[in-house]
């Protein structure tokens, strides 16, 4: 679990906690997490995200998701609702807010890799270790406008990792990084 949170962003963080439920279920709300640091790579090496630590702090969450089973055994989550995402260097203090809501769809398939296919607006983090090498270029963290498809291989790998291997987005991309590091 902890590998997914790393890679995923903020909303499918929220959705990957959750239980699965029935497809007759009715969407289930998120349970807001606490505020939590993702690590810089100042202090955490690859396994940092930005070249400094950035506080994750939810300020609005009524998200809701719902998980249901296919025929082949893949874990379909969807998630909608409304989430806003603060970020901030702790180094610097700047923060900038960001509306996070999705809609989005977490296909967990039987291997233990996922596939990301997403919406709208969404802010995702993985660290440098595991960070899409393909082009584009994807930043640690990055908020993303439009339709953005993405896949994480299964399990750990022998080094530690749980690398994107496939990265799309139809929109607009911001490197959160870089916005958190200006003046």
């Amino acid at each position: 679990m902890k590998r997914m949170l790393a890679a995923m962003g903020a909303s499918l963080a929220l959705l990957v906690a959750s239980p699965v439920h029935a497809a007759a279920d009715p969407p289930q709300k998120f349970p807001t997490p606490d505020p939590s640091v993702l690590p810089g790579t100042d202090t955490a090496g690859i396994d940092g995200y930005c070249p400094f630590g950035v506080r994750l702090t939810y300020l609005v969450n009524d998200e809701k998701g719902r998980a249901t089973t296919d025929a082949n055994g893949d874990q379909i989550q969807t998630y909608t609702g409304h989430l806003v995402v603060a970020m901030q260097n702790i180094k610097t203090g700047k923060a900038i807010t960001f509306n996070s809501s999705g809609p989005g769809v977490v296909t967990t398939h039987p291997d233990g890799s996922y596939t990301v296919n997403t919406h709208g607006n969404d802010l995702f983090f993985t660290t440098v270790r595991n960070t899409y090498r393909g082009r584009p270029a994807v930043p640690q963290i990055y908020y993303s406008s439009g339709h953005l498809v993405f896949t994480v291989a299964a399990g750990m790998l022998n080094d530690n990792t749980a690398p994107t291997v496939a990265w799309s987005l139809t929109g607009k991309l911001t490197n959160v990084c870089l916005e958190l590091a200006s003046h």
